[in-house]
């Protein structure tokens, strides 16, 4: 297991019980007492947690985003289950706007064979969709945020804003009932509005684990979002609340 994979596993375990010792991490994990301690260092001065005596609490908020290989990890099969829901919505000849994430990722893989065109300012996306023979690719310009793989900037925002699509398909690092869609990043979090805002369907796609979630920028409410694409692993819990807070929540096997 890659670092950054371990201190991922350690965060989700945090977030959970809120507290983890060094004994936790060598056990689970497998690793010696130094290389558990030197995690929990790495993580404190990314704000993901608070050392303790023997140990680490979780920090009360946090604003971290993974880099794009962490997140590509992060829960893989739930984001390929998301990848083919949305791929059942994309018909031939439609024009799409998939902006940067691991799962909008997914969703590029899963209509390789369409005749579509894509617009995205990832490059991992355009890359995977280079060698489709049937994908009409748009790249869409800017400055690169290289721990994402994104072009963002003034040059993105106006690049976005003289076009207009079928269907949007965005990502989000959080979801929650009062702050809605949120993200990290204030760059990426214009991008993802604006690819919205010219959209004539909006697709909002997240994990499970996104839920009751919130990050520094809010980019979208949400009502915005026409359609809520998740998977199967989300809660009855959840369902339930934010279908009553006016999400429409869609997974492969059920509709709220």
């Amino acid at each position: 297991m890659f670092t950054e994979e371990r201190q991922y596993e350690i965060l989700k375990k945090l977030k959970i019980e809120k507290r983890i010792s060094v004994n936790d991490i060598t056990v689970i994990f497998g690793v010696s007492e130094s290389t558990a301690r030197r995690d929990l260092q790495e993580m404190e001065s990314k704000g993901l947690l608070s050392r303790t005596h023997g140990g680490a609490v979780l920090s009360i908020k946090t604003g971290y985003e993974a880099g794009i290989t962490e997140k590509a990890s992060a829960n893989s099969e739930n984001k390929k289950s998301i990848g083919r829901l949305a791929a059942g919505y994309i018909h031939n000849d439609e024009t799409l706007f998939l902006d940067s994430g691991s799962t909008t990722l997914e969703i590029a893989r899963a209509v390789q064979d369409k005749q579509v065109c894509i617009i995205t300012n990832s490059i991992q996306i355009a890359w995977e969709l280079s060698f489709s023979e049937t994908v009409s690719l748009v790249m869409i310009g800017g400055e690169l945020r290289k721990s994402t793989r994104s072009l963002t900037g003034s040059m993105s925002q106006e690049d976005i804003t003289k076009l207009h699509v079928d269907k949007a398909f965005i990502g989000a690092n959080g979801i929650d009932l009062i702050a809605g869609f949120t993200t990290p990043n204030m760059g990426e979090g214009k991008i993802k509005e604006l690819m919205l805002r010219n959209s004539k369907s909006k697709f909002l796609v997240a994990d499970s684990d996104k839920f009751d979630q919130v990050y520094g920028y809010a980019f979208a409410s949400l009502k915005t979002a026409d359609y809520l694409l998740t998977d199967n692993k989300i809660s009855k819990d959840l369902l339930i609340k934010y279908k009553d807070a006016g999400c429409n929540i869609i997974t492969e096997n059920r509709e709220c």
